[in-house]
């Protein structure tokens, strides 16, 4: 699959979650993370590991509202870098 064609089916599968209007800021922000990811099975893998995540150790409100923050900083491009990392919240 061509990067454009990967990059297209993340957009939709975010789209998808965004647009059910049922997803907190921690779900999107975990789908755009998620959509980065360069496989099917590396997505795949990421989708688990965020659901097994949010069921062990839900947000809260605190949460929530960092989640919110961090998806107007977390970008793909940036995400192999210390900085991106830190901007989508896998680093501190």
């Amino acid at each position: 699959m061509t990067t454009t064609r990967l990059l297209l089916a993340a957009a939709i599968s975010t789209l998808l979650v965004v647009g059910a209007g049922c997803a907190t800021p921690c779900e999107e922000l975990a789908a755009k993370i998620c959509s980065c990811q360069p496989t099917t099975a590396t997505r795949d893998a990421c989708e688990r590991r965020a659901n097994q995540q949010k069921a062990s150790n839900p947000p809260g409100n605190a949460g929530e509202k960092r989640c919110e923050a961090l998806l107007e900083t977390c970008d793909c491009h940036a995400l192999d870098t210390a900085a991106g990392k830190r901007a989508c919240g896998e680093a501190e």
